[in-house]
């Protein structure tokens, strides 16, 4: 069956009107799922966990930025997501990085440092 993490996708952009039983139908006509979790706070989004790893990226092909509500919802693996927020956060630091700004009025070897 694999491990959860392999069976499960992360859907985002979901409109208000979205619920987990509007998810299952959707998924069970593409796949036999197992569960399926909404997050109805200010970042919505889903987890849908299919009972066959090997589904998880054919789900995601066919659902892919369908529209739920004029909003095209986005459908990627969960590892893929995981991926995806380590990446941005390690973007993020590197840019608190300090940059050398150099000042037309000192000489080119004197820079000024700060921290973005």
């Amino acid at each position: 069956m694999g491990n959860r993490d392999e069976r499960t996708l992360y859907v985002s952009n979901l409109a208000d009107k979205v619920t987990s039983n509007l998810l299952e139908e959707l998924f069970v006509q593409l796949s036999p799922l197992e569960a399926v979790y909404l997050n109805e706070g200010q970042h919505r989004y889903a987890l849908i966990t299919l009972n066959d790893p090997d589904s998880v990226q054919y789900v995601c092909d066919k659902l892919d930025n369908i529209k739920l509500w004029s909003l095209p919802s986005k459908f990627v693996p969960k590892e893929e997501q995981n991926n995806s927020e380590s990446t941005k956060r390690s973007l993020v630091d590197e840019t608190r990085c300090h940059l050398a700004i150099k000042d037309p009025m000192v000489e080119d070897s004197e820079t000024k440092t700060r921290q973005v």
